[in-house]
């Protein structure tokens, strides 16, 4: 991978990535499938946010999505499913989540579309979301037979109130860019969402960087990152042994 010093643009078998001026941007890009998340996804945009948070000339990551969709959430058809065991699956999963956690570097989400699933559940871990008026988030998951992920039982509570959350995680209640701005789920909602994400960085790039991670690191405490971890364990324990049970193997089996 190039480093941050150069105005760059590479390629992974599931996103793109572009550095200019300190900042990386990875966007989706398989938009005919909506951007889902096929496992391959998780173990590559896991390695790119370790090398982002480790490259001292990178100031800030920026997630976005090519095309009309954020992500449309887990690849069901995705030959990983079935190529990788059940604890290998597992494990990618949480060592995803876990990056996200602990990503010491801004972490910006552009939600550019609809975002379902762990398209939803990975913005919490953001510390800007910005969406545009278009955007929808949906949770879906006990209609397919499935639990939340991500830290979704903890970090849904925190920003939306426990009732909301029961509507998202367990109704699969799908909320507006609006309603979602005003339950705190977003940052902000704009027309041209990654051009004002990208104004930002700019706009911080004149700010002292090691007060920025210093204000970060004291907003997400070790405490708070302890919990999100112990969270991410207890979900995917809960995501594994209902994938398992019948219920889910008819669900996917409808999406095929």
């Amino acid at each position: 991978m190039a480093t941050a010093s150069e105005n760059d643009q590479t390629t992974t078998a599931t996103f793109n990535i572009a550095t200019r001026e300190g900042v990386r941007t990875f966007t989706f890009s398989n938009p005919r499938r909506k951007n889902c998340f096929s496992y391959q996804r998780y173990i590559d945009l896991t390695a790119a946010l370790n090398s982002a948070g480790s490259d001292p000339l990178i100031r800030a990551v920026i997630i976005t999505g090519e095309g009309d969709y954020f992500s449309s959430g887990a690849d069901f058809g995705d030959a990983g499913m079935t190529s990788r065991s059940p604890e290998e699956r597992t494990q990618i999963f949480v060592d995803f989540v876990r990056t996200l956690i602990h990503f010491p570097k801004l972490l910006f989400a552009a939600v550019n579309g609809p975002a379902v699933g762990i398209g939803a559940t990975l913005l919490p871990l953001c510390d800007f979301v910005y969406a545009t008026p278009s955007a929808t988030f949906h949770t879906p998951f006990v209609t397919l037979a499935i639990c939340p992920e991500a830290c979704a039982s903890s970090t849904f509570p925190q920003l939306l109130g426990s009732r909301k959350a029961y509507e998202m995680l367990v109704l699969g209640k799908k909320i507006t860019a609006k309603e979602a701005l005003e339950s705190g789920f977003v940052t902000g909602v704009t027309e041209n969402v990654m051009d004002h994400v990208t104004q930002i960085c700019n706009q911080l790039k004149e700010s002292p960087q090691q007060s920025i991670l210093a204000t970060k690191r004291l907003l997400r405490t070790e405490e708070r990152m302890k919990e999100l971890d112990e969270t991410n364990e207890r979900e995917m324990k809960e995501f594994s042994n209902l994938q398992k049970l019948p219920d889910f193997l008819e669900a996917k089996n409808r999406l095929l």
